[in-house]
């Protein structure tokens, strides 16, 4: 089975953006006016994946003035998508396009209970910086994680290395 297909989303793309956000997450969602707010601009980077047509997963990223790193937003795959590298392959494109861009550095937040999730930044090279007491809605600590995107003696070795899409 050949992997999903890769794009730049746009605002067309924003009601499938906003069903995914409402399926893979019970709380702490993007609203859908903030969804259809970054779509639009400059500082964001949205991008989907789609199977057969259809949008099976997204994630944005934000593209702050350098020199501060770029930042994951939201990452969500279908679960019935899971389990077929979707969330890998945007990633990779993700911090492909911000190195590109100049990015030297990309952050993220997450639930510190989200053991499998974080396992999944750390394979990409993510390593935990702080620990954010009280982070989510629900009171929960988050982790803040971040990857060097090596723009600078860059060897080729890492998650970008050969990474195709």
């Amino acid at each position: 089975m050949p992997g999903p297909t890769l794009r730049q989303a746009d605002r067309n793309d924003a009601e499938a953006i906003i069903a995914i956000e409402q399926r893979c997450f019970s709380s702490d969602r993007i609203s859908p006016r903030q969804i259809k707010y970054l779509l639009g601009r400059d500082t964001a980077l949205s991008l989907v994946a789609l199977v057969d047509g259809s949008v099976v997963g997204c994630c944005i990223g934000l593209l702050p003035k350098r020199p501060r790193p770029g930042r994951v937003y939201s990452l969500a795959v279908l679960p019935e998508y899971r389990s077929q590298n979707v969330a890998r392959r945007l990633m990779v494109r993700l911090l492909a396009e911000m190195k590109q861009r100049g990015y030297s550095r990309c952050r993220l937040e997450v639930r510190h209970s989200a053991c499998a999730v974080r396992a999944f930044y750390e394979r990409l090279g993510f390593q935990d910086i702080a620990r954010l007491q009280g982070y989510y809605q629900d009171g929960e600590d988050g982790v803040r994680m971040e990857l060097s995107l090596a723009i600078r003696g860059d060897t080729g070795a890492g998650p970008l290395k050969g990474a195709s899409w």
